[in-house]
């Protein structure tokens, strides 16, 4: 069988989202927006209507809510504040510290989308290895097994949960799938889980150093050193409404009064971010994320006095860092 016109076009259009979401070349909303144009403009899809109908299906709009949700518990603190109580409670168990990180990582992902709970989590588990005098993968590999366990306890805990739900709910079935109808398989699923990577599993993870881990990954840590800052790096995200925008650096007081150091500046726009050197008179916007290093009590102060949102800095942002362009 031949393909026709429309079937080699269809091909050429995975092939290029595909190229596009491996090198990044263009921001993914970007390529993943590109999709249904492409196939809309070119006769592909017959009707208009077909390229807007992913945007009408409820499990596309739920998925999108669990970003929010996410979003809402990483900006407004709610998860930093765990990840700080984590580095203050662990001590130097191994047991002890994987079954307190794989057991929070596992009760927020119940919550969450799995990668943002990783993303939070990840600078703690390096901390706590380090301070432990462990390697990091003794720690981080149970965080991201713990994360994925998680992730089955409840309906919005993953993707794949709520596509089944939806389809189920959508179906000539009896009974409908809540939200916690997954818990009776999930919660036990993961309870053994973890205490099998606690127990067990630990002893065949592998025993890199810190410091060759650290050499080879460009975590967090590591770019504060090469920054020659404090360990501690957060984000300060300028809302509409804060009294700051519209004041250069300078007359933002984030220096001299609260004793933060501004790394850098991220400025998103249409298109990407960009990243701005933190001088002196350089003016702020609404939605500027200024990446600052010192101590937190300052930085939590400064954020309910300016309305400023609070965060840590991902992986991500780090390397944006060693080298924004």
């Amino acid at each position: 069988m031949e393909l026709t016109l429309h079937g080699w076009i269809a091909l050429a259009t995975l092939a290029f989202a595909t190229t596009m979401l491996i090198t990044r070349w263009l921001p993914i909303p970007i390529t993943a927006l590109s999709i249904p144009v492409i196939l809309a403009a070119t006769g592909v899809l017959e009707e208009p209507k077909d390229a807007l109908m992913g945007f009408g299906n409820n499990a596309v709009i739920a998925i999108g809510a669990i970003f929010v949700v996410g979003a809402a518990l990483r900006e407004s603190g709610v998860a930093t504040l765990i990840a700080r109580g984590l580095q203050r409670v662990g001590g130097r168990s191994e047991t002890g510290l994987g079954l307190l990180l794989m057991g929070a990582t596992a009760v927020m992902a119940a919550f969450m989308n799995n990668t943002a709970v990783v993303a939070i989590l990840l600078p703690v588990g390096v901390v706590l290895a380090q301070r432990s005098g462990l390697a990091p993968s003794r720690l981080l590999m149970p965080l991201s097994f713990a994360a994925v366990l998680g992730g089955t306890i409840s309906l919005i805990g993953t993707a794949p949960n709520f596509i089944v739900a939806d389809y189920y709910n959508e179906g000539d079935f009896a009974g409908k799938i809540g939200i916690f109808d997954y818990a009776f398989v999930g919660i036990p699923i993961t309870v053994v889980g973890v205490l099998f990577m606690a127990f067990v599993g630990r002893r065949l993870l592998p025993t890199i150093s810190t410091e060759e881990r650290l050499a080879a990954a460009q975590l967090p840590e590591q770019a504060a050193t090469s920054y020659a800052i404090p360990d501690k790096l957060f984000t300060l995200r300028l809302g509409a409404t804060s009294p700051l925008v519209g004041r250069t650096i300078a007359e933002s007081g984030v220096r001299n009064q609260y004793h933060l150091e501004i790394v850098m500046v991220r400025r998103p726009s249409a298109i990407t971010a960009k990243w701005l050197q933190p001088d002196p008179d350089l003016r702020l916007e609404s939605h500027d994320v200024l990446y600052v290093s010192g101590d937190d009590t300052s930085a939590w102060d400064r954020c309910e006095t300016e309305e400023l949102q609070f965060g840590l800095a991902d992986r991500s942002a780090i390397d944006e860092l060693l080298g924004p362009g």
